[in-house]
């Protein structure tokens, strides 16, 4: 189980478990890319937060913007596995944000604040 799932949260936590798996099996599969190191998972959480905010994806992500090894063979492949994966997981969770009943959608929220450790989730002006 993933941290702050438990057995009486996990049914409804399954859908967005299931995206999350989704990335994190891209980032393991390329984590010769750099894929599982700390920036990309930085920007994998800057995603997260930004679907939870209600903020649109930001765009194409290159290998630069993952922050992978770019001089490596295949980089562009594994930069276009974790783009494909986050999308999915960023549209999901808009789509549940505005969807969901608001028990689920709080529960889901307070799982992604925990999840996405790396950010804030601070929406003040400094």
């Amino acid at each position: 189980m993933l941290r702050g799932m438990t057995d009486s949260n996990s049914a409804e936590l399954a859908p967005l478990v299931t995206a999350l798996k989704r990335f994190e099996s891209a980032q393991s599969h390329y984590a010769d890319f750099g894929a599982s190191d700390t920036e990309p998972d930085a920007e994998w959480h800057v995603v997260l937060r930004d679907a939870v905010l209600g903020h649109p994806y930001p765009g194409t992500r290159t290998e630069d913007d993952w922050q992978l090894f770019t001089r490596m063979t295949g980089v562009k492949r594994a930069a276009a596995r974790l783009t494909r994966e986050a999308k999915a997981a960023h549209k999901a969770i808009l789509g549940w944000r505005d969807n969901a009943p608001a028990k689920q959608w709080r529960l889901m929220e307070t799982f992604l604040r925990d999840y996405c450790w790396r950010v804030s989730f601070c929406t003040c002006e400094d």
